[in-house]
């Protein structure tokens, strides 16, 4: 008999049923959480963070001379990666930083300087991202131009053309506030399900006939069914007022009679 009460705590058994119904009572808690979540991260993100803007300054890597090209495309694709590397050493940074009179290190500048060479072409275009719109604009136009001539001072070729100038960013780049509030609610959403699955999960009490059955081996045999009460409300304020003058009543009896007593 105390063989058919044991069962191992340690095995934990997922019942996908149980999950769902519980998913599907606690879904008001859910959409609750998500809504919170994606309301805390938008509020944060629009109110805490500073927008950050972007400028773009666009260099033509290879000029012509007499009227020639005088590089073929192969060697304007090798030349390319040099003038990229060349574009964010100290030297070039440095000398822009001075020459816009700003106050900060180039090595804080060059974690805001993107250089790149869109694939099958000769252009370089060199993008600043700063949380100053103007600043972001200086600093593009500036790198390209000290760049342009230190390409050709340092590898003795034609400077390099400043195609497309740098111009003031009207509209931040970021951050995105509808992405940051997707990504809270989904995090929020993940969270609470979590929760209750955790909680469905390490639940290990016999809350149906089915658990008796599989934890305790016992046959059901009958159910009994819940008693439902109705209560008529006027009755019961009716029986509220007799109960009250009765014991109105009784107070008052024993009242008169304690009276008496105390002449006697």
């Amino acid at each position: 008999m105390k063989e058919m009460y044991e069962f191992e705590s340690n095995d934990i058994e997922i019942n996908l049923r149980e999950i769902f119904i519980a998913l599907k009572r606690n879904l008001l808690k859910i959409i609750l959480v998500v809504a919170l979540c994606a309301g805390a991260v938008s509020g944060y993100t629009t109110f805490f963070v500073e927008p950050i803007y972007s400028s773009t300054a666009e260099l033509y890597i290879l000029a012509n001379e007499d009227g020639q090209q005088i590089y073929s495309l192969s060697v304007g694709d090798q030349l390319a990666q040099d003038y990229i590397r060349l574009a964010t050493t100290k030297n070039v940074l440095q000398t822009a930083i001075d020459d816009l009179d700003l106050d900060m290190d180039y090595r804080t500048l060059q974690g805001q300087v993107n250089v790149e060479n869109p694939t099958d072409t000769r252009f370089m275009m060199i993008t600043v991202i700063d949380h100053d719109p103007k600043q972001a604009q200086e600093l593009a136009q500036k790198i390209a131009e000290v760049t342009a001539e230190t390409v050709s001072e340092t590898m003795q070729v034609p400077q390099p053309t400043i195609v497309d100038e740098a111009e003031e960013p009207t509209y931040p780049d970021g951050p995105n506030v509808r992405r940051n509030a997707i990504i809270g609610g989904l995090i929020g959403c993940v969270l609470s399900v979590f929760v209750i699955v955790i909680r469905v999960i390490l639940n290990d009490t016999i809350q149906s006939e089915d658990d008796i059955e599989r934890y305790l081996g016992i046959n059901m045999l009958a159910k009994l069914p819940e008693e439902q009460k109705r209560r008529d409300r006027k009755g019961t304020r009716r029986g509220d007022e007799f109960k009250n003058l009765y014991v109105n009543k009784n107070r008052g009896i024993r009242g008169i009679k304690l009276q008496r007593k105390a002449r006697r």
